[in-house]
């Protein structure tokens, strides 16, 4: 209905002052910005890596969890263990 469309278009800002236009336009500017700051963020903790070739200094506990979480990749062509960012891999080392 025609009335349906016309409240569809108040709601979405179409009879809003221009001050309050501009305020929703850097709302949106601004989400857009976070969407892709947090994109970057992500990006940034998937490519990080430390490959450490010894784990013997650590209790046992810790060693073996590094040992499941952080075994090196085939396309490394390194020896050692991978420690990422992400929690199952990082949380030995931290505690």
């Amino acid at each position: 209905m025609i009335s349906n469309e016309l409240r569809d278009f108040r709601l979405g800002g179409a009879e809003l002052p221009a001050h309050s236009k501009h305020v929703e336009k850097r709302a949106r500017t601004c989400g857009a910005a976070f969407h892709t700051l947090r994109r970057n963020v992500l990006d940034a903790t998937n490519a990080f890596a430390l490959l450490s070739t010894t784990l013997a200094s650590w209790p046992a506990c810790q060693t073996m969890r590094c040992r499941c979480c952080a075994r090196p990749q085939p396309e490394d062509g390194r020896d050692g263990y991978k420690i990422s960012l992400h929690s199952p891999s990082y949380t030995p080392v931290l505690q």
